[in-house]
């Protein structure tokens, strides 16, 4: 085993490494996060890379993943791919997960407001143990919501006095650097011996990330965040308590339903140490607290009409009920929106058509783009967008077929149609 230099660009960072280890691995260490489905196990092709120095092996399955094209243009896949000497890495923007245009719009219905924490001369006191947390100069005291995602977390700092959300903040979440889905986590857990503790560490680092911007941003203390309450899919709840996911693919498993409410210093949250975190309860293999928080939120629960509620994610969890039951399933969006399906589509990144509307007399199509730059494909919005007006103005029929006479007017690239280009 020798040490060898590895440069990557477009960063111009520099590495000792060890010549045994992967590129995926290397640029895992610094903290550089690349696309990849299935977490770095060779399957997916999207951790594409280029070796612009040096001598490299790689294994075969390059050449099955990737084109002619791009082996011509010396790409390889960097998680089969470990350089015998000092090397240079071109990170193409291709494979760059990019700064991803995240929705934070939230509601906070209006409620009678009745905190677990209350502060008293100068003392926060926990209303269900009647204890004192802590001893703070100031009465302003937060709460936190987190929405832990498969793609991303999102955090609103909230003040315990008003209800109001003061703040709200989002980022990828890190665990993305190990896998893209839900199955490829569970899968790095497996095959991982210590797959469950990494993963249960990115994703404190970036809920950890956000709070520290908060405070940064807010003129706060940590210690006056007294309460948090967190919610995901099932797979995210278990990484997040550090609870090992692998059972989570066997269909026949039950899941516990119990709520959990752990000290923040035992969780590693960086709010006051003595804080609950409230953690929400999961239903099945796949539907989290997530979905239980949609429907409390939603209200669909304390009516006696039918209601359907979509929560279109990640992962897409649909639920149709009323006050007395619900039914609800699950499916993975992101296969569907973000370019695992499609041959244009890609995450709400820079270059993103996010928006598109079709002009129904000349049938051109009116789009925006994600940082006003040159459009490289579709996000999930935007797709969404194409398909209603196709539909709409009857190019596509109900089951997502072109009709006979507009087969003309669409422009195909490989004989398939990739993006709308009505001339």
């Amino acid at each position: 085993m020798n040490k060898i230099t590895i440069t990557i660009q477009p960063y111009g960072i520099k590495v000792r490494v060890d010549n045994d280890k992967t590129i995926f691995e290397i640029l895992q260490e610094v903290g550089i996060s690349i696309k990849s489905v299935c977490g770095g196990y060779g399957n997916c092709g999207k951790c594409k890379v280029v070796i612009t120095k040096g001598k490299y092996i790689h294994d075969e399955v390059v050449r099955e993943l990737l084109t002619s094209e791009e082996l011509e243009r010396g790409y390889t896949l960097a998680c089969v791919t470990k350089c015998l000497t000092d090397c240079e890495i071109y990170i193409p923007s291709e494979s760059r997960l990019g700064i991803q245009k995240i929705l934070q719009d939230a509601v906070i219905p209006e409620v009678e407001l009745n905190p677990i924490v209350s502060y008293i001369n100068g003392e926060i006191i926990d209303k269900i143990t009647g204890k004192v947390i802590d001893y703070l100069d100031s009465s302003q005291v937060y709460g936190i919501a987190v929405d832990v995602g498969t793609t991303k977390v999102v955090t609103y700092l909230v003040d315990l006095s008003t209800g109001r959300i003061i703040d709200k903040l989002s980022d990828y979440n890190r665990q993305v650097a190990l896998g893209e889905d839900l199955m490829s986590r569970i899968e790095h857990a497996r095959r991982d011996i210590k797959g469950t503790e990494k993963l249960q560490k990115l994703v404190i680092e970036t809920i950890n990330s956000l709070v520290n911007e908060h405070l940064e941003k807010i003129k706060i203390s940590s210690r006056q965040i007294v309460y948090a309450c967190i919610a995901g899919n099932t797979v995210m709840t278990y990484l997040l308590l550090g609870k090992n996911p692998t059972p989570l693919a066997s269909p026949n498993i039950e899941i516990e339903r119990d709520s959990i409410i752990i000290k923040a210093n035992e969780l590693g949250i960086n709010i006051n140490n003595n804080a609950h975190v409230y953690v929400a309860p999961c239903v099945s293999r796949f539907l989290g607290g997530d979905v239980l928080c949609d429907i409390l939120i939603s209200n669909m629960w304390r009516d006696d009409k039918l209601s359907l509620l979509i929560d279109i994610g990640t992962n897409t969890h649909v639920v149709l009920g009323c006050s007395e039951w619900f039914i609800a399933c699950t499916g993975p969006g992101g296969t569907a929106f973000e370019g695992w399906s499609v041959r244009f589509g890609m995450r709400a990144t820079e270059g993103a058509i996010d928006t598109l509307k079709i002009d129904k007399n000349t049938y051109k199509a009116k789009y925006t783009v994600i940082g006003n730059s040159k459009p490289k494909g579709l996000c999930g919005s935007g797709l969404i967008d194409l398909l209603a007006e196709l539909y709409t103005y009857g190019i596509v029929d109900f089951r997502g077929k072109f009709s006979e006479e507009m087969i003309e007017k669409v422009t195909y690239l490989r004989k398939r149609v990739v993006l709308l280009l009505i001339t």
